[in-house]
């Protein structure tokens, strides 16, 4: 069994591998973001964040979650539409899921891997940058198809629950 310290270690020297570039945001809590430029098709390419949180249990680690926050602004106006299409996203999507909340006048939507990555070491570089890749891909075709009812907000956010 590896620690959570071991196993983002193995992910970050496996992004430098491959030449992705990643910030440790807390490396005390094992929380990793990874940025993704979006299409040229979204109009400029809003980026796209996820972050990657190493579970901590002792002296053994054997998951992590991941979460795209906070990626998209909706206004007031179109959050009932949204939440309905969030929805049809959700069953499409059966292992990430959306959220949107209401706290303030623009609702905040998110994205988060529905199950956590169980990892094993020797593997996670690579597992783990499958996940992260297959949901910025998400991400970015469902703001392509929100269109207008969004703005894209490039998950600003500073931690990743």
């Amino acid at each position: 069994m590896a620690t959570a310290e071991e196993l983002r270690t193995e992910f970050t020297n496996y992004m430098d591998k491959e030449g992705f570039v990643y910030q440790v945001i807390n490396s005390s809590d094992n929380i990793v973001r990874i940025g993704f430029e979006g299409r040229e098709s979204k109009g400029g390419g809003a980026q796209t964040v996820i972050f990657v949180d190493f579970d901590e249990e002792g002296d053994s680690a054997e998951s992590a979650h991941f979460v795209a926050p906070d990626f998209a602004r909706c206004p007031q106006s179109a959050y009932a539409v949204v939440l309905i299409k969030l929805n049809e996203y959700n069953s499409r999507y059966r292992w990430v899921k959306f959220h949107a909340s209401n706290d303030d006048d623009d609702g905040d939507v998110r994205l988060h891997c529905d199950g956590d990555a169980v990892l094993s070491s020797g593997t996670v570089g690579a597992e783990c940058l499958q996940i992260v890749i297959r949901m910025s891909n998400i991400v970015e075709d469902v703001i392509l198809d929100l269109g207008d009812l969004v703005v894209p907000d490039g998950g600003s956010g500073s931690g990743a629950q």
